[in-house]
């Protein structure tokens, strides 16, 4: 696997272990995402994705105004939704939290909305309420003033509610939560909210720096405008790179991270087509891999069906935040996965994989969907030889390198026969 704009990477690998393979045991080809995202990364929702980031800011905000507030929760009655009591959210634009607001009759005689960083989960501030504090005119909301607190762009937290035993939470909800903004993007059970939710909660925020944020959206054309220009020139040095080397296969894929289980099994597609094999082997632009010992491993396994041979990551837990948020999985953990580093699957898995990719979902990782769709097979898990990280002695592979690393392993490779470190 290889990202469109790492050309060096891949000549790096081209000049070192690459050249120890044994053209008549097997090949190598790069695969790359022929599509391009056009949104420049800035202008994303996320670095992982290719959706668009599209604020909305009131008509009415005059060009004096030096900030922006937006509550993000509007009252409907009659909901037949059920309510949540915890709600994730992300943040696009640098915001800062004034209040949080919890529904009335929720508050019995006490109740505790605390905000969690997702990322390192500790607790940023806790809001309690009390019977005392719902006023006279009942109204549908009570609300608590926090201490201002700035959230920057890309922050992950949570809003939790904890309440006593006599609160039931499976009665009709009439707050529906709402960012029309789109400053702030709500979950919940791993699953991402769209338009509205039924949540007994709420919080106020506002955009401080609204002078940058002007100045931001003003530029988005130019942006837009540079990064066309760039990804079209990288495009043409693609088509020369595959025409000059013969061993870049562009799959018809928007090369983004999320996208990566998707290029995994447009590949697996190619190979069924295009090669005869009795093993494929995977790995990343920035991973150096002692060929001779993994082809001398596998023709001692000869034959054998139902094989997947990597490094496991065993028991990990599902995360609810950053790079490797899962939305779709709904257990507390994984089952057994291959480090995308290097694993290697034999022939009649990945014509299984092939067979049913229409139905097979693609869940956040290539890797972890890997173990998701095989855990039906109970596979034959070959267990050693590979690593997930850092470097061992003699080991299958040596990932996360850089272009010098690369270089630099060769020459011990070259001297040694082996991975040493």
């Amino acid at each position: 696997m290889s990202r469109r704009e790492n050309i060096k990477m891949r000549d790096s690998i081209r000049n070192t272990w690459v050249r120890s393979l044994n053209s008549s045991l097997g090949k190598h080809k790069f695969l790359i995402g022929k599509d391009f995202c056009p949104i420049p990364p800035v202008d994303r929702t996320s670095e992982y994705s290719c959706e668009e980031w599209t604020p909305k800011i009131a008509k009415s905000l005059s060009r004096k105004d030096t900030s922006y507030e937006i509550e993000s929760s509007k009252i409907i009655f009659n909901s037949s939704q059920t309510m949540v009591k915890d709600l994730n959210f992300q943040v696009h634009y640098e915001i800062v939290i004034k209040r949080l607001c919890l529904l009335s009759e929720i508050i019995k005689s006490h109740a505790r909305l605390s905000l969690i960083n997702l990322m390192t989960n500790e607790r940023v501030f806790t809001a309690t309420f009390s019977s005392e504090n719902v006023n006279e005119k009942k109204e549908l909301s009570t609300c608590k003033q926090v201490e201002p607190f700035v959230f920057p762009k890309g922050f992950e937290g949570k809003i939790l509610l904890t309440t006593d035993n006599s609160v039931n939470l499976e009665s009709n909800c009439n707050v529906i939560l709402t960012d029309d903004s789109h400053f702030v993007t709500y979950r919940s059970n791993r699953k991402m909210l769209r338009k509205e939710f039924c949540a007994p909660f709420s919080m106020s925020y506002f955009v401080k720096d609204m002078e940058g944020l002007e100045k931001f959206l003003s530029q988005k054309q130019q942006r837009y405008f540079d990064w066309m220009t760039e990804q079209k020139l990288l495009t043409s040095q693609l088509i020369l790179e595959s025409e000059r080397h013969d061993d870049v296969i562009l799959l018809n894929i928007v090369d983004v991270y999320r996208n990566l289980p998707k290029k995994l099994i447009s590949f697996f597609k190619w190979a069924d087509r295009n090669a005869e094999y009795e093993f494929l082997l995977k790995t990343d632009d920035d991973t150096f891999v002692d060929t001779k010992r993994v082809t001398q491993e596998l023709l001692k396994l000869q034959d054998t069906k139902n094989l997947i041979w990597s490094s496991f990551r065993e028991y990990w837990p599902v995360q609810s935040s950053g790079k490797w948020r899962e939305d779709n999985y709904n257990s507390l953990t994984y089952p057994p996965f291959p480090c995308g580093s290097g694993y290697v699957l034999s022939a009649d898995i990945v014509s299984y994989l092939v067979d049913n990719s229409e139905e097979l979902f693609k869940f956040q990782g290539e890797d972890t969907s890997v173990g998701i769709w095989l855990a039906p097979l109970s596979p034959f898990y070959k267990n050693d030889c590979w690593k997930c990280s850092d470097c061992y002695n003699f080991a299958c592979n040596q990932p996360q390198l850089t272009e010098k690393e690369m270089y630099d392993a060769w020459v011990v490779y070259e001297k040694e026969g082996a991975i040493l470190c």
